[in-house]
């Protein structure tokens, strides 16, 4: 699918359908955020070009924290253009998915990110119900995939944010918002270039 790139330093890359890397130029020893929305805007890919990278893979295990440093970059750029990824990516390791995005970009902004440290939000389990019968694929890398019959529900654990299920079949994306451990679904069509 097409994608819209965007990095911390205001540039928008569009790529098109089947287009698999792009260049980016970045400050040296600066750090450039990287994200990768497909066409819908949905969750990115992305990456981080640190120090001496000369190729970044684009994938989704950060991208919580990726969005979250993106939504505040206008205001706090000049702090974290230096960031040290690498030190950032190891304190948050295997927890990018239940992390308090707000949180931890706090902790990183006061200096006060440690091991151990590291802000957490949770999962939160809900009760997918009213869904047509239909093979569902999350958006999400390692998200997995459900079956629902049509009459049942399935739970789902959720991160904060947006999560979207893919029914290609019925030709419906199921979104579901996650904020404060309070979920919204919403049921739409596909978009038209899906």
């Amino acid at each position: 699918m097409p994608y819209r790139v965007v990095t911390s330093y205001g540039e928008v890359i569009w790529l098109e359908r089947g287009q698999r890397s792009t260049t980016v130029l970045a400050p040296r020893g600066e750090t450039v955020l990287v994200a990768a929305y497909p066409l819908d805007g949905q969750y990115p890919f992305t990456g981080v070009i640190a120090g001496q990278s000369t190729r970044v893979e684009l994938t989704q295990g950060q991208s919580r924290l990726v969005m979250g440093l993106l939504s505040v970059w206008d205001e706090h750029g000049d702090s974290l253009r230096f960031l040290a990824w690498p030190v950032v990516e190891a304190l948050v390791g295997s927890c990018a998915d239940t992390l308090d995005v707000a949180g931890t970009i706090a902790a990183l902004l006061n200096g006060t990110l440690q091991e151990g440290s590291v802000p957490q939000s949770g999962l939160t389990t809900y009760r997918i119900t009213a869904l047509p019968q239909g093979r569902w694929y999350s958006e999400r890398q390692g998200g997995g995939s459900f079956w629902h019959d049509g009459t049942g529900s399935v739970a789902v654990s959720l991160t904060e944010g947006l999560t979207c299920y893919y029914c290609v079949e019925r030709g419906v994306v199921l979104r579901l918002f996650v904020q404060g451990g309070r979920v919204v679904q919403t049921l739409q069509s596909l978009p038209l270039w899906f």
